[in-house]
């Protein structure tokens, strides 16, 4: 275990329809608990959501619109996402330019594109089209509301425990998984699947439905998470 002698910093990924100020202001509860021990940092996909069409205001917070980390193609028998590998690069930047990251946070799709992103710095293997040896393993991840990609060309980055019940080394980045018994768009079942890649994965579960919960619960089980990866430097 490592001891933390500076606040975490945290890069945080949102939602499919979502943006950096949407997701900063829905999370807002945790990053106000986590102060004085985390930053928060939010960014915004490269890709508009497939069909919007954004303003043409020169505000660059008014033209963050609708995002996502990428768009789907489920017309041909091998599935794709449309803007996937420019969200991959997109992201190696963010950790070159804004960096150092001591750990990632996802919802939703930005929870798919966390825990592949997870797998892949600790493959030695982001991005896939030019891995960078200057970015170091993650000390943890937390997962919300996910579930593995469903992309063919991002099987090969997934334990077949995870995708098909075999057996294999699976990644031992420390994990929190956070998802709801009643959440109709990431089922639970799906969400269990990305927890198989990861070897000892932490699980919470809440009774609500597709958010990031922040309720007290909540926020005692990532406290108890960071306690357990990253404790709190002595004085």
């Amino acid at each position: 275990m490592m001891t933390a002698s500076r606040p975490l910093r945290i890069l945080c990924l949102h939602g499919y329809h979502q943006n950096a100020t949407v997701f900063a202001k829905s999370t807002t509860a945790l990053r106000e608990s986590l102060k004085d021990r985390a930053e928060l940092v939010y960014v915004t996909a490269p890709n508009y959501v497939q069909g919007y069409v954004p303003s043409n205001d020169s505000d660059p917070k008014k033209n963050e619109g609708r995002r996502a980390w990428w768009n789907f193609d489920d017309t041909t028998a091998v599935f794709k996402y449309i803007g996937a590998d420019e969200s991959l690069e997109y992201l190696a930047q963010v950790f070159r330019d804004q960096g150092p990251f001591d750990a990632i946070l996802g919802f939703s799709q930005g929870s798919i594109a966390a825990g592949l992103m997870t797998l892949l710095v600790a493959q030695r293997q982001f991005p896939p089209s030019a891995p960078a040896a200057d970015i170091p393993p993650l000390k943890f991840a937390i997962l919300v509301g996910g579930h593995p990609s469903r992309a063919h060309a991002h099987r090969q980055y997934y334990p077949p425990a995870c995708l098909d019940g075999g057996s294999a080394p699976l990644c031992t980045t420390p994990t929190l998984h956070m998802w709801g018994h009643r959440d109709d768009i990431v089922p639970a079942t799906r969400s269990a699947q990305l927890a198989r890649a990861f070897a000892n994965p932490v699980v919470f579960t809440h009774d609500g439905g597709h958010y990031v919960p922040q309720d007290a619960a909540a926020i005692e089980a990532v406290t108890r998470f960071l306690d357990a990866v990253v404790p709190r430097a002595r004085m």
